[in-house]
């Protein structure tokens, strides 16, 4: 099934850009900007037909690693999950622990 969508759709999928800002203001970017896709897009080209699924896991044991440390200290000091690196590890290493 994934292979005749990747050949029906030739791999492209819709993207976006995500600019990051220095601050509120958004009159400077953070960093260059890109074009993104989204994974979860994939499935929309699947025929409604298609056995489609996904996995669910609890928030503890999931963290995305997008953030440098830096800015995952900010944001963890303002409650918000760090998303860096050493998040992401405590997250996979406590994980494996529960399960």
């Amino acid at each position: 099934m994934y292979h005749s969508v990747l050949e029906a759709s030739g791999g492209v999928v819709p993207e976006f850009v995500n600019p990051k800002y220095t601050d509120a203001t958004r009159c400077m970017f953070k960093s260059p900007t890109r074009l993104e896709c989204k994974m979860q897009d994939i499935p929309k080209f699947f025929p409604a037909t298609a056995a489609v699924g996904f996995t669910c896991f609890e928030r503890e044991s999931y963290c995305p690693v997008k953030n440098a440390t830096a800015d995952g200290v900010k944001k963890q000091a303002s409650g918000q999950n760090p998303s860096c690196a050493a998040a992401g590890q405590d997250a996979w290493l406590s994980t494996g622990f529960r399960f």
